[in-house]
């Protein structure tokens, strides 16, 4: 959590010192408000690098300095929302994304009732949010990222394939499972749009070309494999779809 947190810090520090240093030069402010606005400038500057400092070190103060600092800062908190965030809106969602980094780790200590309470009542959030942002947008968004692990994903395999056939002096495996685990801790499991997620494999012989790997696919959703020594194209992995992608690009052609 901690380094998560600095390295967010640091963002904001970075993106936000351009701005501060304008602070103070609107030319239709009076001298007093251009003053006042530099002076702003200055203190939030430090106060920004004060909480970097304070995020590596929090653990080293005793509970009555932790307290003590916790409403300082909820105090500038409240003073700032006022002009930056009156809705509230822009640090709920801040909150929200700072809080998902670190829910993965947490939710181990999480079980039985309280583990289901937590699945149902996020399930009726995620419904809410869903009639907020619209339904076109949220397919377009969760298709969108299916769409992008299947690619970082089928790049993995063939990375591990191109390892492979290195360390092997030009040969590709006979099995899918000799890549695991050196190469690959486990096949990933393959999400598209238009299918369920799968971790299938479809390993094809006797396929001496591209054209004749494109008539034996079957939109099964997977990733096929061509290994086959004999093969002009031994060692090809594509996945198996013939739907289109958002591009328009058929997802077998990647």
């Amino acid at each position: 959590m901690t380094k998560i947190l600095v390295a967010f810090l640091c963002m904001l520090t970075l993106s936000a010192q351009a701005q501060y240093e304008r602070m103070g030069r609107y030319a239709d402010k009076s001298p007093e408000d251009q003053e006042a606005l530099r002076q702003i400038g200055e203190s939030l500057q430090s106060v920004q690098m004060g909480v970097m400092q304070l995020s590596q070190n929090a653990s080293k103060l005793d509970l009555a300095k932790q307290k003590k600092t916790a409403e300082l800062i909820k105090k500038m908190d409240a003073n700032l929302k006022k002009y930056a965030d009156p809705s509230g809106l822009q640090a709920a969602m801040l909150g929200l994304m700072m809080t998902m980094q670190t829910t993965q780790m947490h939710l181990q200590r999480v079980s039985g009732e309280d583990l289901r309470a937590l699945a149902d009542s996020l399930k009726a959030i995620d419904k809410d949010l869903g009639e907020v942002v619209g339904p076109e947008n949220l397919r377009k968004a969760r298709s969108a990222r299916k769409e992008g692990g299947a690619k970082g994903n089928l790049g993995a395999i063939r990375s591990a394939l191109s390892i492979y056939y290195g360390d092997k002096e030009g040969k590709y495996p006979a099995a899918v499972r000799e890549l695991i685990p050196k190469y690959l801790a486990r096949i990933p499991e393959l999400e598209l749009p238009e299918h369920k997620p799968s971790d299938g494999i479809r390993v094809l012989k006797s396929v001496g070309s591209m054209e004749e790997l494109k008539n034996q696919l079957t939109d099964s959703g997977q990733w096929t494999f061509v290994l086959d020594p004999d093969s002009k194209i031994d060692g090809t992995v594509l996945i198996d779809c013939t739907h289109k992608d958002s591009r328009g690009s058929q997802w077998h052609a990647y």
